[in-house]
């Protein structure tokens, strides 16, 4: 219902818990009748269900930026590490066996922004007992 304030007529609209549930109770419905993609969107909710942001600690001076990412439980080949001029992109994921042993994809996504000053093809990463150590080198200033 359209609520006046002022001059102007605001429309003001209230999503409870119900209607938040039906909407997806809908569109459960709707892709259930689909074939194939049910599977597929399962998997997806299992994805972003288990999504973390890990703990980052990062520390600056005169010479460069030193982060340190942990990445708990995660083998180096499946950490993603993306460098731009302007960011740092960090994907990880690992496979952990919950209470009732079964299989749980966690994923950790992290994008960390760097000075314009930084030297990004010299940026160095380690990565060793579930950390991840990132040196981003800067240009001298004259």
């Amino acid at each position: 219902m359209p609520k006046k304030r002022g001059s102007k007529n605001v429309l003001l609209i209230d999503f409870t818990a119900k209607s938040i549930g039906r909407i997806v109770k809908d569109i459960n419905r709707t892709i259930q009748k689909s074939t194939g993609i049910n599977e597929h969107i399962t998997n997806i909710r299992k994805i972003f269900t288990n999504y973390e942001e890990p703990f980052c600690e990062i520390r600056q001076n005169h010479k460069g930026m030193k982060i340190s990412i942990k990445l708990p439980k995660v083998k180096k080949k499946d950490i993603f590490l993306n460098v731009s001029q302007t960011s740092i992109e960090v994907n990880a994921s690992s496979i952990a066996r919950d209470e009732s042993k079964k299989d749980i994809l966690k994923v950790y996504h992290r994008i960390i922004n760097i000075p314009e000053c930084s030297i990004s093809e010299k940026t160095t990463a380690d990565y060793k007992r579930d950390k991840l150590k990132i040196n981003v080198p800067y240009e001298k200033i004259k």
